[in-house]
C-alpha cells in the first residue's frame, strides 16, 4: 500500500513544478515504471522523471541521471527494458554460453578524474562520486597524462569478500565489485555495459585490503582480436601506431 501515499506526493510536486505537457509525460511514465502493489517491488517517488532513460547501441541497458555531475547528491541510475535495476546485483558477469566473455560497467572514462564508483549501500546501487575524509575524490594528473589511463569500471554480480582472507594476498577483501581496468582505444562513457575479455590480473593492497586490479579489453575494440594476454599488450599497441 504504500505507492498510494508517494504517488500522491510526487504528483503534487509534478503540478506545482512543471507545464501541462510535462505533466502528462510524466504521468505516463509513472504509469509505465511504478509496478502494481501486488509486483512485491518498491522503487522510491525519486525516480520520477517526464525523460525516459536512454539506452545505448552498446547493450541492452540504459541510464538515467539525478543530481549534478560533480556534486554529492549525483547518482546515475540503471535500467533494462521492464524497469529500474541494480548494477550490482542484476546484469549477469557472464555475457555469453561459452562463459568467454564478461560484462563490465564502466564507472570512470578514460581521461577524467572523478573518482565514481557503484554504491554498494543504495538502493538499486546507482553510481556515485567516491567520497575521503569528508571531500569528493579526484584522482590527481601525472603529467602528461590526464586523469585515469584507462576505462575504469567493475565487475557485476562479484564482490572482494571482507570477511575472508584472500589465498593470495593474505588479506580480507575491500566489499566492493571486482574492478576492472579496460584498455582498449576507445574512450568510454559512464555507465557503459560493455562485452570484455579478461587479459591478466594484479592483486594490489589497499589500506590493508585485499584490490584486485583485473585488466581486460572490449571485445569490439580494434585490438582486442591481437590481445590475449597482458603480455601481449605493448606489442599491439606498437603495431596499431605503425
Amino acid at each position: 500500500m504504500v505507492f498510494v501515499p508517494i504517488r500522491v506526493l510526487a504528483l503534487f510536486a509534478f503540478v506545482s513544478s512543471v507545464g501541462s505537457m510535462q505533466l502528462l509525460s510524466a504521468l505516463t511514465y509513472l504509469t509505465h515504471w511504478f509496478p502494481p502493489v501486488s509486483d512485491n517491488r518498491f522503487f522510491p517517488w525519486s525516480y520520477l522523471s517526464y525523460s525516459k532513460p536512454e539506452f545505448g547501441s552498446k547493450s541492452s541497458y540504459g541510464v538515467t541521471s539525478r543530481g549534478t555531475p560533480g556534486s554529492a547528491g549525483y547518482r546515475l541510475y540503471f535500467w533494462d527494458a521492464e524497469g529500474p535495476i541494480s548494477p550490482f546485483h542484476d546484469i549477469p558477469i557472464y555475457a555469453d554460453q561459452g562463459r568467454t566473455e564478461l560484462n563490465a560497467v564502466l564507472e570512470i572514462p578514460r581521461w577524467t578524474n572523478a573518482k565514481m564508483e557503484i554504491s554498494n549501500k543504495e538502493m538499486l546501487n546507482p553510481i556515485k562520486q567516491a567520497f575521503k575524509n569528508g571531500d569528493l575524490r579526484f584522482t590527481k594528473n601525472v603529467f602528461p597524462y590526464h586523469g585515469y589511463l584507462w576505462n575504469y569500471g567493475a565487475f557485476p554480480q562479484s564482490w572482494e569478500n571482507p570477511n575472508t582472507k584472500d589465498s593470495v594476498t593474505g588479506l580480507k577483501g575491500d566489499n566492493d565489485p571486482l574492478d576492472i581496468l579496460e584498455i582498449g582505444t576507445r574512450v568510454g562513457k559512464i555507465g557503459d555495459v560493455i562485452k570484455v575479455k579478461v587479459l591478466g590480473a594484479l592483486g594490489l593492497i589497499d589500506e590493508g585490503e585485499t584490490d584486485w586490479k583485473i585488466f581486460a579489453i572490449d571485445v569490439e575494440d580494434a585490438l582486442a582480436s591481437r590481445i590475449d594476454d597482458v603480455c601481449e599488450i605493448g606489442r599491439a599497441s606498437c603495431r596499431e601506431r605503425v
